[in-house]
Order: structure tokens, then sequence, then C-alpha cells
């Protein structure tokens, strides 16, 4: 909280004038403009409105004010924990009689979102933006507002008029994207992350962040086609060294996601990309072909799994440790890593022993392809 005038001179807010003149001579002597220019610059404000009447008369108005309305958030804030609705909105309906401001009605908007008062944090940020419409996170909070109603058409044109203010800001962005997904307009959403890529002077993180939006189009449509198009875009694409590593962390984040999911196939799809990008793009690469080999016979097996839930939950698991060992920083956290799944594969052993053992000795047999990598990582569970 920022110090009051009072406080920066260190008096009383009954000071008269001449122990003003007084603490001001101590204090500019103390801190001279030569060692101490910021603070010597706010004992000069601060002595300039306190030592004028009018000013200083103003000036306890307005501290009288901000200290009632600091005092009315705190009561509205424990209201909003107890889920007593009415209490916030007296004490935010006063704030906004004291000072009407676009940051009051977008605080109060937000406090109403917590406490699901959609119809009036509806028009607290049309009330903002009509106030400030160049307050970006009212139309951010609004696009929210109207995703968690399911009202799409509204939130594409909320963000629209975001993004003519903020072009390419991420959430915006984001928010656009999923709208037009929520509603199947793919062709759509692919033209609008095109043409925010191909604008000059993008840099390496909304490089990779449109890269990834790319990827979460592809998969919400599902779509070969689209794929094929991302995958050209990704080998001619000229990357720099932040932008790949930014995009292979983005990718392995979905990796994960899609495998607790059972989306096996756009799992691979994704990997298979992480791999384009460390070849440098490379098809012919005989190695990057190997891997991609010997990891599209682990998956084809895991995807004939994925329709047994308790044993698929089992193994994405180990699905995702082989695919992505190498991608770890460093030993150690790689261990660690594969400590958390070992304890969470040695809890599904000790609570279904019998059928634990079972269930690998049926998958042995019916699986072999999955039982050529034991010693990666099977060797720990029989």
């Amino acid at each position: 909280m920022n110090s009051t005038y009072y406080e920066i001179l260190e008096v009383t807010v009954d000071v008269d004038s001449d122990e003003l003149k007084r603490a001001f001579s101590i204090m500019i002597r103390r801190y001279s403009n030569e060692k101490y220019p910021e603070k010597s610059a706010q004992l000069r404000e601060a002595y300039r409105i306190l030592i004028d009447p009018k000013l200083r008369k103003d000036y306890d108005i307005q501290l009288e004010y901000g200290q009632r309305i600091e005092h009315l958030k705190e009561l509205a804030f424990e209201a909003s924990k107890t889920g007593f609705i009415s209490e916030v909105k007296d004490s935010f309906n006063e704030i906004i009689t004291i000072q009407p401001s676009a940051t009051h009605y977008y605080e109060y908007a937000l406090m109403l979102m917590k406490l699901e008062d959609y119809e009036e944090a509806e028009h607290l940020l049309h009330t903002t933006i009509q106030t400030d419409e160049e307050f970006i996170d009212a139309y951010i909070q609004l696009a929210i507002l109207y995703s968690r109603l399911e009202q799409y058409r509204n939130m594409v044109r909320v963000t629209k008029q975001g993004l003519l203010i903020a072009p390419a800001n991420y959430e915006l962005v984001s928010l656009l994207i999923k709208a037009y997904l929520c509603t199947e307009r793919y062709e759509e959403a692919w033209a609008f992350i095109e043409k925010l890529r191909l604008k000059p002077h993008v840099d390496s993180q909304k490089h990779a962040f449109y890269l990834c939006q790319f990827f979460e189009i592809c998969c919400a449509a599902d779509s070969t086609t689209m794929y094929e198009q991302y995958k050209q875009i990704i080998a001619k694409h000229p990357f720099t060294y932040e932008a790949k590593q930014l995009l292979i962390e983005e990718l392995q984040v979905w990796i994960e996601f899609l495998c607790n999911s059972y989306t096996f196939n756009w799992a691979y799809n994704a990997l298979y990309i992480i791999c384009l990008l460390r070849n440098e793009g490379n098809l012919s690469n005989n190695a990057f072909l190997e891997e991609l080999q010997k990891k599209q016979i682990i998956y084809s097996e895991f995807q004939k799994l994925s329709h047994d839930k308790t044993i698929g939950k089992l193994f994405k698991k180990l699905f995702y440790i082989y695919l992505f060992k190498s991608d770890y920083a460093s030993e150690q956290e790689w261990e660690e890593h594969n400590q958390f799944i070992h304890d969470d594969i040695e809890w599904y052993a000790n609570e279904n022993y019998q059928s634990f053992k079972k269930d690998v000795k049926r998958l042995e047999i019916k699986y072999p392809a999955l039982f050529k990598c034991k010693q990666q990582f099977f060797n720990y569970l029989i």
C-alpha cells in the first residue's frame, strides 16, 4: 500500500503549518536530492500539497474516501468467502458511489463471477469497457463469462473487439480459438492463426504459441488433412532454437493430456512433430525413421489397450515414460518422475495383486510387442 503524504513527511494528520515546515526542513536535509533523488521528489510533492490549505483539504477528502474504499473492499471480500452476495453488492455499490471507475466496475464483476451471478457481472464488464475501452482484462473476463454460459457467438464477438485494441494478445487469441472450436469453425480458426503467424516481426515465443494452436485445431477437428498441412509448416518453418524448445515443451504437455484422455493417435502425432523438430525436419534421417518406427509399434499396441479403462490407466503411464525418457533435462529429473509413476503402479499392484499379475501375464501373451521393451520399463513390474 502506498504511503500517504503525512507518512512520507513523518507527521500526524493534525499537524499545523509550523510543525509541517520544521518536519520538511529536517527530512529534506536527511534525504538530499543528490543522494536520494526519488525520496527528495516525494518529500517536495508531499510538502507542496499539505502546506496549501485548499490542496490539503482536497487531499484529506480523497484520503478519507480511499481508506473507506479499502475498508469496503475488505468487507466485500470477507462476504464473498461466505457467499453473502447481498453484502458484496452493498459494499461495491457504495464504492462505486464514492468513486466510479473502470477498475472498481471490473473488480466488482470478478467478485460476482466467482459467486456465479453472471447476469450482473456481464453488465458490469460492459460498463468497464464503456468507461475505458482499452481495459483488455475486461474483454478477457467477458469472453470467459460467455464461455461458461456457452454463448460462443458472443465470445467470438468480444474477443475480436479486444484483439482490435491488443492484436495477438495470447489470452484473447486462445479464447477466440476456443470459441471457434466449440462451434466447429475449424477452417476459420486455422485461417486466423495462419494470418497471425505470417505477420512480420513475430518473436520466437509467439511463433511457438501459434504453432501449438495449429496442433490444437488439428486435434479438435480430428483432421488428417489439417495435420498434413501442419507437418509441412513445421518442416519448412525457419525455427530459432528458442522457438523450437518452446514448441517441444508445449507439445509434451499436450501429449500427457492426450494420453490421459486415451487419445493415443493424436499423442503419437504430437510425438512425430517433436521428432521432426529435433531432426531439423529431415524425414530422410535414418535414426529419425527408426525411432518413429519403434515408437509406432508401441503406439499401435497401446491403442488396442485404450478401450480397457483399468488396464489402460496403468499402461498409458508406461507409454508416456517409454516415449519421453530422452526428453528429460537430467537423470535426476527422470528419476523423480519415474519414482512418481512407480509409486502409482506399486499402489495398483498392492491393491489388486492377484488381478495385476494376471493382467501382466495376459498382456505379455496378447501384446508381445509391448514386452520387447521389457528392459526399458517392464522389469520392475514383474
